[in-house]
């Protein structure tokens, strides 16, 4: 954790790094420990279910380790970066819920490391990095199941690299120093448009980076031949940003699933949005994702924000560091007010911008003056006293060790579903196909039964401005090819997705055509939890034929 020599000519004096053993050895110290309780939550990670969410992403991802395509084959309205993440997963690791958890795990030990870059290059030391992954980490794991493995997630590993590519340094001006330079250009112009496949704000960063290349490369170059020095970077991150998005398209375009998805993001996503917003919601949805990123997550990424700036910087490009990760963070922020809904796992990719801030600010407290060992416990005390101290709804006075005792794995919630999929399993052959009229699609996995239908949820047909295109596709998709087993969930209510208060049961009843095809080829049902399991009638003959179905 030695520090580097300040790249100005600015008395090194007026920068704070840990010049003497002590403050070095503290800071060390600090560090270890706030990595190991890192190291220890990313364990508990590992053991994580899925949520609802995740549990669409792993469908989607089962039907296109079968061969099929998102959209096309298993529909959802979320952008597919999510998709292919959860299908490299299953590729690597195996079947499961583990399998998208230890790639999560992974993906988060090398945002450790790509902070760690980044911050030596800003700070001259990995030891403000390194303390802002353990922030960002512990921030993350602490969410619980349900708000962790989502597209912000694995967007804030991606911005973290994007970051730290897009920063590389100019070298000695060789050509083979300036051909490695625009190689890392173009990856950070990929990173950020794979993270806007993730959530489209999240490749908003990559305005930032290109326009603080640019300024450093017009400072830089003699008059004459400005123009001329900006033409790299624009060719290089426009190459590295196209790339990925001409492998996604050949790869829907090939498979026919283009008009599916228009359908889902341009169709059924724009009427979903609208759920959220009123006339002059925008300020006041702006003001709020800001106040929820300080105060409803740690109390130390605010406190070490405040640090960052308030205290002298660690090296003279510390500021220009800060404001390039902030300019990203606005991005993010907007992308949070734009949705308008502030769930908690719509800050994954803006706390460990933040939390990365946090930890350069934070780890000035073992820096300051004479007294090392007054700001070792100054910061130990914080850590201890604060870190995520705030939980999702309401303080939490136990902070640290609270949470820790509480992290939410799922396991609990997730109960009654795997009762409900073992007793389909039992009732049904292993290549039977099922259809779940509910938010469960992570029945499909656990029952390891194929879906029956595309539409592995029944949003589509209960949102009022899609069930009329919804509700005919998912009956010819039925009635081509009878599920073994149709299980009806009750009490789940999602009226920010669908638009109403009515839950499946409900819901079944004022879909005619679906009611009948239930009652004249399957049985009368059994309840397990809150769904009702119909099996289908073995002597049921040829499936009754599509009736007129005016809804």
């Amino acid at each position: 954790m030695s520090p580097v020599r300040p790249e100005s000519s600015q008395d090194a004096a007026a920068f704070r790094a840990p010049h003497t053993a002590v403050a070095r050895g503290g800071a060390a110290v600090v560090v270890g420990l706030a990595l190991t309780g890192a190291a220890w939550l990313l364990g508990r990670l590992l053991g994580f279910e899925y949520g609802l969410d995740q549990g669409i992403y792993g469908a989607v991802a089962d039907v296109m380790h079968a061969g099929g395509v998102p959209y096309r084959d298993a529909w959802d309205f979320k952008p597919p970066g999510i998709f292919f993440v959860y299908s490299l997963a299953r590729s690597l690791f195996g079947e499961g819920m583990a399998a998208a958890r230890i790639l999560e795990a992974l993906a988060l030990v090398s945002l450790g490391v790509a902070f760690g870059l980044f911050s030596r290059r800003f700070t001259g030391l990995l030891g403000p990095g390194l303390l802002g992954a353990a922030l960002a980490i512990t921030g993350h794991v602490w969410l619980g199941f349900w708000h962790t493995g989502q597209p912000e997630s694995f967007g804030a590993v991606l911005l973290a690299w994007a970051l730290v590519l897009a920063t590389h340094p100019a070298g000695s001006g060789d050509p083979s120093s300036r051909r490695r330079r625009w190689l890392a250009w173009a990856g950070a112009g990929a990173l950020y448009v794979l993270a806007a496949l993730m959530k489209p704000p999240l490749g908003g960063g990559l305005l930032v980076s290109l326009g603080l290349v640019l300024r450093s490369e017009w400072r830089q170059a003699p008059p004459p031949q400005r123009a001329r020095a900006l033409r790299g970077p624009i060719l290089a991150f426009g190459a590295g940003a196209l790339a990925p998005l001409l492998v996604l398209g050949a790869y829907l375009g090939l498979r026919g699933a283009i008009p599916a998805l228009m359908d889902a993001l341009f169709v059924f996503t724009p009427e979903y949005t609208k759920l959220n917003y009123r006339t002059g919601d925008l300020l006041v949805f702006a003001f709020r994702a800001v106040e929820f990123l300080f105060f409803r997550f740690s109390l130390l990424n605010p406190l070490g924000l405040l640090l960052l700036f308030a205290l002298p910087p660690l090296h003279p490009r510390e500021r220009e560091g800060a404001l390039h990760v902030l300019g990203v963070l606005a991005f993010v922020l907007a992308g949070v007010a734009l949705q308008g809904r502030f769930f908690a796992y719509h800050y994954g990719a803006a706390v460990p911008l933040l939390a990365l801030l946090a930890g350069w600010g934070l780890f000035k407290l073992v820096c300051v003056g004479e007294r090392v060992g007054a700001g070792v416990i100054a910061l130990v005390a914080a850590i201890v006293l604060l870190a995520n101290a705030n939980g999702l709804k309401e303080p939490i006075p136990g902070g640290f060790l609270e949470r820790a005792r509480g992290v939410d794995d799922g396991r609990a919630s997730n109960r009654e579903t795997h009762r409900v999929a073992a007793w389909v399993a039992a009732h049904t052959e292993p290549d039977d196909a099922i259809y779940v009229w509910g938010f469960q699609p992570m029945l499909y996995g656990l029952a390891e039964r194929r879906p029956a239908s595309r539409f592995v949820y029944n949003a589509p047909q209960r949102a009022a401005w899609y069930r009329t295109r919804g509700r005919p596709a998912l009956m010819a998709e039925l009635e081509s090819d009878p599920p073994a087993a149709i299980l009806v969930e009750a009490g789940d209510v999602h009226s920010g997705t669908t638009g109403n208060e009515l839950d499946s049961r409900t819901m079944l009843a004022r879909f005619p055509r679906l009611l009948r095809f239930l009652r004249e080829g399957y049985g009368p049902g059994e309840t397990v939890g809150s769904f009702t399991i119909h099996l289908r009638k073995a002597s049921r003959g040829a499936p009754p034929a599509p009736p007129s179905d005016r809804e």
